[in-house]
């Protein structure tokens, strides 16, 4: 896959009346950065049975994972279905260097016919990607982690 995505299921013991009210607790409704208040987690929104929120950061983090989850009630809890994916500027980012990189080295490559210039720019395009990958699963790790805290207290 071209940009990061991870989706993962969590099974929990407790309700799903019980993780949605965990979840309310901790997520600051609308989208803010910067603005973290006292006991919150996240930011977002909660819907019925999703949601979808971001960790609250003091400055902006252009690989932070954007969250979307969906509960669903089982006879002894419920699964939360997540997917972890890049916010929309991040995503629009990547997109915009990865196809000027391919179509620059595409010129170079067919109308200059400067095979090793080519090969620069597609290597740029992959370094960008692989960088991208490699910030998107560290921050990652935190956001998972601090999700989990909410689901299971």
């Amino acid at each position: 896959m071209i940009l990061p995505i991870v989706r993962e299921t969590v099974v929990s013991a407790h309700s799903a009346d019980k993780i949605k009210e965990n979840l309310h607790k901790v997520i600051l409704p609308g989208k803010r950065i910067g603005l973290a208040k006292e006991g919150y987690l996240f930011t977002g929104s909660i819907k019925e049975n999703a949601f979808d929120i971001t960790r609250i950061i003091s400055r902006p983090e252009n690989f932070m994972p954007q969250v979307q989850g969906k509960i669903e009630t089982t006879s002894s809890g419920c699964i939360i279905f997540l997917k972890y994916t890049l916010q929309f500027s991040s995503r629009m980012f990547v997109v915009f260097w990865s196809l000027s990189t391919l179509f620059f080295a595409l010129f170079l490559w067919f109308l200059q016919l400067d095979v090793f210039l080519g090969f620069g720019a597609m290597v740029a395009m992959i370094l960008n990607l692989a960088i991208t990958h490699i910030n998107f699963r560290r921050k990652l790790k935190t956001t998972r982690q601090t999700l989990y805290y909410v689901i299971n207290n």
